[in-house]
Formats: C-alpha cells, structure tokens, sequence
C-alpha cells in the first residue's frame, strides 16, 4: 500500500498522513486561497517571518544548493578522445601520404617541375595528333569535292 506524503513548502521534508502543520493565509481579497503545508511549526515560523531557505543550512534546498550529503556522488564521465587513425584517401595509400607531408620544398619543387615538363611534352604531342587528323580530314573533305564537281557524262539527244 502506497502512502501519499506531502512535501514542505519550507524544507522541502516529507510530511507523512497526521503529521505537519497547515497554513492558509488570511486576506479578504482571495476568495480561493492556497494551503500551504509544513512540516514542523518551525519551518512555518521561519516562512512567517519571511526567512530564505537557500540560506538555512538544514532545508533541502540550502543542501542541494550546496551539494551537501549525497551519497552517490556521481562520476563525471570521462569523455573518451577519438583515436586518430590515419588511413588512405581514394587511390592514395597511408605510405604515399606520409612520404607527401616528409617532403621537403625543394623535392616539392623538383617535382613540379618535372611534372609540368611532362605535361608540355604530352600537349605537344596531342597538337601534333590533332593536326595530323586535320589535315587528313581536309584532304578527305577535298576529295570528296572533286568528286563531286565531276560530271557523269550525259545522253544527248539528236
């Protein structure tokens, strides 16, 4: 069986069944008023008198507030670091990405260098494909004219 307890408005106590102190406040100008529950005529001194109980020491707010008496004191979990693991991007592998951050400028340099060498070499050559293609397609084009302009020979009559 479950036994439905109050809680101080002051202390912040339970208050079993047949235990505390109810207090309604006089005003003639609420027609509904609250009922203010606590636990010891204390607590509801302290209330009257317009006490904080942030600021005396034995209320459940001044304990919280201050983190007194818990028992469990909870562990702040450690946030785990993510392990950087180096891996290769697309065709790249680990190897060849290290061997590109150890490289120094002039190495840096060297290969570019030999690299734009290479391009130029292979653009020649591509210009060189191509203007090849242009001139057998001119002649084809000037083939084909002549043999158009060729006249099949044609019946006359007499």
């Amino acid at each position: 069986m479950v036994i439905k307890t109050d809680v101080c408005l002051f202390s912040g106590y339970k208050i079993y069944p047949g235990h505390g102190v109810r207090y309604v406040p006089c005003t003639n100008v609420q027609s509904t008023r609250p009922v203010f529950t606590f636990v010891s005529k204390k607590s509801l001194h302290l209330f009257l008198i317009r006490r904080n109980p942030r600021e005396i020491r034995w209320t459940q707010l001044y304990r919280r507030q201050h983190k007194k008496g818990s028992v469990e004191q909870l562990k702040k979990n450690k946030k785990r670091r993510v392990a950087r693991v180096e891996r290769g991007i697309a065709g790249a592998s680990i190897e060849f990405i290290k061997a590109q951050k150890n490289q120094t400028q002039q190495q840096r340099e060297k290969i570019r260098a030999s690299t734009k060498e290479a391009q130029k070499k292979q653009n020649k050559t591509e210009q060189a494909g191509r203007k090849e293609q242009q001139k057998a397609q001119k002649q084809m084009m000037k083939a084909q004219m002549r043999s158009k302009n060729v006249k099949a020979p044609t019946a006359t009559s007499k």
